[in-house]
């Protein structure tokens, strides 16, 4: 799923899910992020992706997925929940 990603996006991914100590080998980071991230639904993974990697305002998430500002951030909240839930030791 991350193949693509640039290996900065992985670790700022990683970041923002658990801590890379967590992560001997840059397999394992991918491991771990993927995992995290297929467990998202659609529209919470597309929010996290442009968020936490892209840097991208709530506000132009907003209207690129033609969604209110505040159930983008509605997303964001249910996701870092998810991965608080997940990582509890990084929360």
């Amino acid at each position: 799923m991350l193949e693509y990603f640039p290996t900065n996006y992985v670790w700022k991914l990683l970041d923002a899910a658990c801590s890379p100590d967590e992560a001997a080998t840059q397999n394992e980071v991918h491991e771990v992020v993927s995992k995290l991230l297929a467990q998202l639904p659609n529209q919470w993974r597309r929010t996290v992706l442009l968020a936490r990697v892209d840097d991208v305002p709530v506000s132009k998430i907003a209207r690129l997925l033609n969604a209110p500002e505040g159930e983008v951030r509605s997303w964001l909240d249910h996701a870092d929940i998810r991965r608080r839930t997940e990582c509890p030791r990084h929360a």
